[in-house]
């Protein structure tokens, strides 16, 4: 039985500041730390859901992705889209999502229980990279069933296609390659849009779950963009393209797991650099600033070829993942969505071998393991920068301050990307009570200290993201420039804290 109470206690909404999130029980502000878990519901038995969120829970996380209508597909069962979970059930009856399976949603009922139980508030993604009809009919179903649960619609996908294969057979067809450059034109390609679909997605969901917030607030409801190769596209965020409408109460994006701008797409995938979330996520700033917080849900997952590219055989690593979030965070992500490659598909070696349409996508090993995969530095690291905001006053305002850094001597290829330095500051006051500032790869800096804090004494520290200790120093006379204790790549970044000495001693 679902315990809609102890979900209620565990509901979050936007901050006042509508920068930040908190407990919409209590007010208390809360840091999202989410892992990615795409596949939860439907590869793993409940004995296996419960040793995932027992070590989720050891390691920090507070909350977790999963899809209701999942991912993965294969037409050798009796659902044409969907494969069964592990009681061999499928989603929906008929494939019609206006008569969902009890008996599947029962499990998924389970599991949301156990996460709460655990203080794991389960984010739950209607269905993945796909527009069903009866959508309005399946939101008002998630909604009635799973208040008070973030949902995130979307999926990876966005509401405006174009028929991609007939680009690339027009590569084909002039013997050229994806690689090569320019591509040929998609605006005489058709068009189609799916915006009424997600709206009414959004809406149902909204409207169905308002009894159970009351004057407490609203869903906290997202869009999860894909990246675009539509040269007259909107930007792929969240609130470009549902800006304007109510239900939309969280903006959204994904950076991606690329590196540079030409994978495969010319003009270059919008945003799609895994080392330089700060784009998209300031641009979401810009265009949300007071009226709703900010996420990058699908950064570089941990244990991924750079690129989506094998052959390349570089993986992106828990320094890249560690160095990454501490930038989107202090460019104002109101937390971080990890994800591990061989985690977030949930793929097991001794399963497959019952499960033949459980197949590793994106570079996974057929040897490889997600209860091995729980255990790598990424999520450490993660739980440190969690920390280090969670134990931060209450009170304060942080907030992007890119404005007082003065220079940067980041090398020019990685100053905009993981070389760079990244800048908050609280402003809940005439001047600030703290500063912090991140640089990516340990490059020094030049930092305005008197716009900041004035005549104010303060201490100053060098904060390891690694080990989550400080290492206090003594600020000298008109000191504006600051030099890490190493440097040289995302293995070297550094935090530094600047707090007023009031502060400190109250």
């Amino acid at each position: 039985m679902l315990d809609h109470d102890l979900l209620q206690k565990l509901a979050v909404r936007p901050s006042s500041t509508k920068s930040t999130l908190e407990r919409a029980a209590t007010g208390e502000p809360f840091f999202l730390f989410s892992d990615t878990a795409w596949e939860l519901f439907h590869r793993l038995t409940r004995e296996e859901v419960v040793h995932y969120l027992d070590t989720r829970k050891r390691q920090g996380f507070n909350a977790v992705l999963a899809v209701a209508l999942p991912r993965a597909r294969s037409d050798t069962f009796h659902s044409k889209y969907f494969h069964p979970n592990r009681y061999g059930q499928v989603p929906l009856m008929n494939d019609d999502p206006r008569t969902p399976n009890e008996k599947y949603f029962s499990h998924i009922d389970w599991v949301v229980q156990a996460a709460a139980e655990r203080g794991i508030l389960v984010f739950l993604v209607p269905t993945w990279s796909r527009w069903i009809n009866g959508a309005a009919s399946f939101g008002a179903f998630l909604g009635e069933r799973y208040p008070f649960l973030p949902k995130m619609l979307g999926g990876d996908s966005n509401p405006i296609w174009t028929n991609a294969r007939e680009i690339w057979r027009r590569f084909r067809a002039n013997g050229r390659e994806v690689h090569d450059v320019p591509i040929p034109t998609t605006l005489d390609l058709p068009r189609l849009e799916w915006f009424d679909v997600f709206r009414s997605m959004g809406e149902a969901i909204a409207t169905a779950e308002k009894p159970f917030w009351g004057q407490a607030g609203a869903p906290l409801l997202t869009y999860h963009p894909t990246a675009l190769w539509l040269p007259w596209s909107p930007d792929a965020l969240a609130s470009s393209f549902f800006g304007d409408d109510g239900w939309l109460t969280l903006d959204a994006c994904q950076s991606g797991h690329a590196d540079t701008p030409n994978l495969v797409f010319d003009p270059p995938m919008h945003f799609w650099n895994a080392r330089a979330p700060h784009a998209p996520i300031s641009k979401m700033v810009a265009q949300s600033v007071g009226k709703r917080p900010v996420l990058d849900l699908e950064g570089h997952y941990e244990g991924m070829y750079v690129n989506l590219a094998p052959g390349s055989g570089a993986k992106w690593n828990g320094d890249d993942i560690r160095s990454g979030a501490w930038q989107s965070v202090l460019s104002g992500a109101c937390g971080v969505v990890y994800g591990h490659n061989t985690v977030w598909q949930m793929y097991d070696v001794e399963h497959a071998k019952i499960a033949p349409q459980i197949v590793p996508v994106l570079g996974v090993e057929a040897s490889e393991s997600w209860k091995e995969a729980l255990n790598v530095p990424g999520p450490g690291y993660i739980a440190i920068l969690a920390s280090f905001f969670g134990t931060l006053p209450a009170d304060m305002n942080l907030q992007p301050a890119q404005d007082v850094l003065l220079s940067s001597a980041a090398p020019e290829a990685s100053r905009d990307t993981d070389g760079r330095v990244d800048v908050m500051r609280d402003v809940s006051a005439d001047y600030s009570n703290l500063l912090i500032a991140h640089s990516g790869s340990g490059y020094a800096f030049e930092i305005d200290l008197e716009a900041v804090f004035g005549e104010h004494s303060v201490t100053t520290a060098w904060f390891d993201p690694r080990t989550g200790t400080e290492a206090p120093f003594q600020l000298c006379p008109r000191q504006t420039k600051f030099t890490p204790p190493s440097a040289g790549s995302v293995k070297h970044d550094w935090v530094l804290v600047y707090a007023v000495t009031v502060m400190q001693s109250q």
